[in-house]
């Protein structure tokens, strides 16, 4: 009874402390599908990098004919390079080190070791003579790669903290830096164990082509000989043509005799190439100007490849590789590979279906990276243009629901109803053109009823929810509109507890409006419910779970809103204070919020955190997740969200140019013996539930499980009571 005393003596601060904690829910990578990420050549080898999947090895002796060798698998993240020289590639990994990979066996690649930099992350990085050369803010390391297994640094030098970037030639290594006008650092590699800052020359964008140089100074392309890296001979410059300021130069290329130059004219991503004879660097003669064949008037690829003694060019949007022949009197193009991934993959009976761009991929069910198409139908969207974004919305009676956008129109939406009853031959039913002012945000699938927001701004039409009916056949039945009273900006709808959710907000520092409508006629949503305040920091983006809606705020925290009565939803008391201000809520499963942040997509990784808001009056901090998924090129959207799984896109709310896909299926509770009656926090209730079960020698009181109930047991639940738990 003195061991009851005691506790007894604890219940007093008990009454006076509580303490809750979170769920571990940490989202687990489980699969992707992703297009290629960068590509480079090594003699009839083409490497591509497919982000958070690996390496794909391709035989191009036939550059007509790309035959598939193997896959090079990575735990971790593609980053955004790769270099290849002999049997030996390098790729960049997401955390900023270069892993090394033996292609002397290219149907059978090994890997060698991660090379890192001891005072961060590597920037870039090439391959030359069975040695690795590493750039990072213009630091330039030599390692030796005689055994790759044991990668041994042999020399280093500095050019400029600026200098980015890394290219190497015949004997010869630059670095440049966009200083002042641009500067290009020249090395000499003549003896693989020194490392020499050598000369240095004006001009951007520089390519190498043997020991020969071509940069873009100004107006004018000038041309250097580096036979003798110390002193850099020039040839002769010319003008490029392209500073008119309607048009900038994207990529330069020097080819033997011959220069190409990238450019975007017009500066409306419609890029074409300038083919120079430069034999007579004085007296250049132009050869000719063709457009690139881009189908999806998107932005070309900047790097143009030799394969052989032919062009090697990636289309940026569609990820398409064209050879380009005969490139001295003109450009002949051949499509030669598509890489395929898919977009907001979508899952009906037994089958996968997914978007390419436009394209509709079906296949059979299994893991997204490996999936392989049975077959595909084109969406295409007005005159010849392709579709630059395509999203699956879900499927009804055989019918497939997506909708598209234009490359340049993005509110030049399409509804799409695709009969799938057979999914080896999927047959469009009806494809209807979107006509809403301001487009359209999240279309919802809700039984046979498509629902659809309007949000106008910045056109200043009145804000709407449209209802689209999909038919027994397929079709579309009218639009029926209602109109969001007093509202000219509405950003989210949500749909929950068979209600529709409205978040608008007039203009950036404006009051925000929160609206509820009931779905008693189907077609004609009712306004049963409105919640305005004057909380100028309360964003858009919210969800909506059982009893409440979770508002993200501008200004780091979470607001909460009681919608059990949708007639008088008002704003709780209950926040947390500690959000990123950048976060974006994703979604709730049981207790644990998601949110993502793209801190910044060109340098750091894409987080994910959790928020467990099981106890409202004791909302915990958050917990941070940092996921490198390799693309840093483009921002990430959800596309799904599921008890199980998070898919999210790359590139585009639509479509997107990948899937990355993180299983949520499983959470636990991290242990606790003080909380007695398992109800995630520690107060007043756990003693007494300890006393009573002591009381009456239940053994849910032995703490330190050793079968016994005594004295031990009551100094490990006080221990445990005041350390608190996770």
């Amino acid at each position: 009874m003195a061991s009851i005393k005691i506790i007894a003596a604890f219940v007093l601060s008990a009454l006076l402390t509580t303490n809750a904690w979170s769920q571990d829910c940490e989202p687990m990578f489980e699969d992707a599908s992703f297009g290629v990420g960068t590509y480079c050549v090594s003699g009839n080898l083409v490497l591509m990098t497919r982000p958070m999947i690996g390496i794909d090895v391709f035989d191009a002796s036939d550059p007509n004919d790309f035959v598939f060798l193997s896959q090079v698998p990575f735990l971790g993240a593609i980053d955004l390079e790769i270099a290849s020289a002999g049997d030996i590639a390098g790729v960049k990994i997401s955390e900023g080190a270069i892993q090394l990979v033996d292609l002397s066996d290219p149907s059978n690649p090994v890997m060698g070791a991660i090379v890192t930099n001891p005072f961060g992350l590597i920037s870039s990085f090439g391959i030359y003579n069975s040695t690795l050369y590493t750039n990072r803010n213009g630091f330039v390391r030599a390692y030796s790669l005689a055994d790759i297994q044991n990668p041994v640094e042999v020399a280093s030098a500095n050019s400029n903290i600026q200098a980015k970037g890394l290219a190497i030639g015949d004997s010869v290594l630059i670095t440049k830096s966009t200083n002042g006008g641009g500067t290009v650092y020249v090395f000499d590699l003549s003896d693989p164990n020194t490392l020499t800052l050598s000369a240095q020359v004006s001009g951007t964008l520089p390519s190498l082509y043997g020991s020969e140089l071509a940069v873009i100074d100004g107006g004018l392309i000038r041309l250097y000989d580096l036979q003798n890296p110390s002193a850099p001979v020039e040839l002769g410059s010319f003008s490029h043509g392209h500073n008119n300021g309607f048009s900038s130069i994207e990529g330069l290329a020097l080819i033997g005799d011959l220069v190409a130059i990238l450019s975007d004219e017009d500066m409306a991503y419609y890029p074409q190439i300038t083919v120079m004879d430069v034999q007579t660097p004085q007296t250049p003669s132009l050869l000719y100007i063709e457009q690139v064949v881009n189908e999806n008037r998107g932005p070309a690829s900047t790097s143009i490849t030799m394969l052989g003694n032919q062009m090697l060019f990636q289309d940026y949007q569609s990820g398409q590789f064209f050879l380009y022949t005969d490139f001295a009197s003109s450009l002949q193009t051949q499509a030669v590979y598509e890489p395929v991934f898919w977009g907001s993959p979508i899952e009906h009976d037994g089958y996968i279906y997914g978007s390419h761009h436009g394209t509709l991929l079906v296949a059979e069910a299994g893991p997204l990276r490996t999936l392989q198409p049975v077959s595909t139908l084109e969406l295409e969207g007005s005159g010849s243009a392709s579709l630059a974004s395509l999203r699956l919305i879900g499927v009804i009676n055989d019918q497939l629901v997506a909708i598209s956008s234009e490359a340049f129109s993005p509110w030049e939406q399409y509804l799409h109803s695709v009969d799938v009853s057979d999914p080896l031959n999927p047959v469009i039913t009806e494809r209807v053109w979107f006509a809403q002012r301001g487009g359209v945000n999240d279309p919802i699938l809700v039984g046979d009823k498509i629902y659809a927001i309007e949000g106008s701004y910045p056109n200043n039409f009145t804000a709407a929810i449209h209802v689209i009916t999909l038919e027994s056949s397929g079709e579309f039945a009218p639009v029926s509109t209602t109109t969001i009273p007093s509202v000219t900006q509405s950003h989210k709808m949500v749909y929950a507890n068979n209600l529709l959710y409205v978040s608008q907000r007039f203009g950036f520092g404006d009051p925000h409006d929160f609206r509820i409508f009931g779905l008693q006629d189907p077609l004609v949503p009712q306004l049963i419910g409105t919640l305005d305040h004057d909380d100028q920091n309360i964003s858009t983006d919210f969800i909506v779970s059982g009893d409440y809606a979770y508002f993200k705020t501008g200004a780091r925290s979470l607001r909460i809103m009681d919608v059990s009565n949708p007639a008088a939803p008002f704003a709780t008391p209950y926040r947390a204070n500690s959000l990123p201000s950048t976060a974006i809520l994703q979604g709730k499963k049981d207790d644990i919020l998601y949110l993502r942040e793209n801190v910044n997509p060109f340098e750091d990784p894409f987080l994910l955190h959790t928020l467990d808001v099981s106890h409202l009056d004791l909302l915990d901090s958050f917990e941070s997740y940092s996921i490198d998924l390799g693309d840093r090129s483009t921002n990430w959207y959800l596309a799904s969200f599921t008890d199980t799984h998070i898919d999210f896109t790359s590139g585009s709310q639509l479509g997107g140019k990948g899937t990355a896909r993180f299983d949520i299926s499983a959470c636990a509770s991290p242990a606790c013996p003080a909380d007695i009656n398992d109800d995630g926090v520690l107060n007043f209730l756990d003693i007494s539930a300890f006393l009573s079960a002591y009381g009456s020698a239940d053994l849910i009181a032995d703490i330190n499980g050793d079968g016994n109930l005594n004295f031990l047991d009551v100094s490990a639940l006080l221990s445990s009571f005041a350390a608190g738990c996770p």
